[in-house]
């Protein structure tokens, strides 16, 4: 981030607030170090006195994005007046330029040689609106700018910035603006199935993880955690479960080290989904480990009990545990992933229906067909080709199988299954309708098509009867074969 600081004098100083401490060495009397994950240290001449902010978070995730907002909030001199505009570091040697209209002499030009290879989010442009909202809701800034969406060309030929309406804050602001605080559980579903074979053999993920198949009999899960060189804190939590199903639940990971493990696993789908719906449809529970009685589910967090295991969460009863949870919430993701694919297909019956409402039938019957195929393939992928559902694991394991319930219960899968197959119901009987409209107007179009030919063949005949006049008749008589 990069923070403006206006002076009597009219010059403009610049403080850079960096986490590498590379830039140190380049701009010395402006470098602050700073680290988003510790955002409420920060040295306190440099609270309340800054302007303006220009704020370059380096993830997109939920919980940097409040990190970093809670620093604006920090530093800002007034948070009623205080302009803030959020941008992205390919952008920002163009805005500092379109601002100021010119470089400043004490921040001058510099090509850094860094690495561009940051672990970001799925599809970052669907992430623009939510990133706006999220510095709204926790900086409370009467001045929002975003260069991206609200750039324009002045009197003078400068690009200059237009202010954001400010509309009136929702009433679930509160909820959204308080942070996620501990470890989570994240559920999220990349594609139709993923080749596990080819996934433990990935050499960017067995360098840092090792993999662990969940069970001898089944080839549907595996099991990563950090090898011990990569290990920061013994005592937490810090692991990931791969479902065969296209699936992957992290537990107790960064949403940077998430988003590097969602692009090896990238490498290994099978009919991977749309990247704004993998975005959208994320599962998320925050857990804590407890001394309790038993695992439960408090105030929507999980309260895991290993306290009955030696080992603890390193137990194989307790990783078992975390299996048959993380099961569940495949599940509810996968659910939630197919919601969203009948959603998708289902919006164009509106249309449909209104047309039909008036007499005409929009469609033909190839598309009556494929609109067919696509919702009992719809239906085909719920009812039988997702292993996320079957309960033969825990046959004999019926001790787990209370966890595997627990999380369809919290994030209601029975009830959501029950509903989108009534949805799917109510699909198909339109397609069919409409399908058996077609192939009646096609039946009597073929009706009408032989009644036609009927009648011209009797025209044809009645033609003949009435016309009387004489015609020439040739006889022509058997010819006899005399050479015998």
């Amino acid at each position: 981030m990069v923070y403006f600081k206006a002076v009597a004098s009219g010059r403009i100083l610049v403080t850079l607030f960096e986490y590498d401490e590379r830039f140190a060495s380049k701009y010395a009397q402006h470098f602050v170090s700073y680290d988003y994950r510790q955002p409420l240290q920060v040295a306190s001449e440099h609270r309340g006195i800054y302007d303006m902010v220009i704020a370059d978070p380096p993830f997109l995730a939920d919980e940097c994005l409040v990190k970093v907002a809670q620093t604006v909030r920090l530093l800002s001199k007034n948070t009623t007046r205080t302009k803030l505009i959020v941008c992205t570091g390919a952008i920002m040697q163009n805005m500092l330029f379109t601002f100021i209209f010119r470089t400043p002499n004490s921040f001058s030009a510099f090509t850094s040689e860094l690495s561009q290879d940051q672990a970001t989010p799925i599809s970052l442009k669907f992430r623009r609106v939510h990133l706006l909202t999220q510095f709204r809701n926790v900086h409370k800034c009467s001045t929002l700018w975003s260069l991206e969406a609200t750039a324009r060309v002045d009197q003078h030929g400068y690009r200059a910035l237009r202010k954001t309406m400010r509309k009136k804050r929702p009433l679930t602001a509160a909820y959204d603006c308080q942070p996620i605080v501990g470890p989570q559980i994240v559920a999220i579903a990349l594609a139709e199935s993923f080749d596990l074979l080819t996934i433990v053999k990935d050499i960017r993920l067995v360098q840092v993880y090792q993999p662990t198949c969940v069970d001898e009999e089944s080839d549907e899960g595996l099991h990563f955690v950090p090898k011990e060189e990569y290990i920061i804190e013994k005592e937490a939590v810090r692991e990931f479960f791969v479902f065969a199903d296209g699936v992957v639940v992290f537990w107790g990971m960064e949403s940077a080290e998430r988003a590097l493990v969602l692009r090896c696993l990238e490498r290994h789908t099978e009919s991977p989904y749309d990247s704004r719906t993998v975005e959208e449809e994320v599962d998320t529970m925050p857990f804590a480990l407890t001394d309790g009685n038993r695992t439960q589910i408090n105030s929507g967090q999980l309260l895991l009990n290993v306290a009955k295991y030696e080992r603890g969460h390193n137990s194989n009863f307790s990783i078992l545990e975390r299996y048959s949870f993380s099961h569940g919430m495949a599940a509810s993701v996968k659910v939630a992933i197919w919601e969203s694919q009948l959603s998708e297909q289902a919006e164009p019956l509106s249309a449909t229906t209104k047309a039909l409402s008036k007499g005409v039938i929009p469609w033909r019957r190839k598309h009556a067909l494929k609109k067919t195929g696509q919702f009992s393939a719809l239906r085909h992928s719920i009812n039988l080709d997702c292993n996320l559902l079957n309960t033969d694991f825990y046959w004999e394991r019926e001790e787990l199988e209370h966890f595997y319930e627990m999380a369809l219960r919290h994030f209601t899968v029975p009830r959501r299954l029950k509903l989108l197959n009534s949805r799917l119901d109510y699909c198909e009987d339109l397609v069919k309708l409409i399908d058996g409209m077609l192939s009646h107007r096609h039946a009597s179009t073929l009706e009408w098509m032989i009644i036609v030919l009927i009648v011209i063949e009797v025209i044809f005949d009645i033609w003949s009867f009435i016309d009387s006049s004489p015609k020439k008749v040739i006889v022509c008589k058997e010819v006899v074969d005399t050479t015998n």
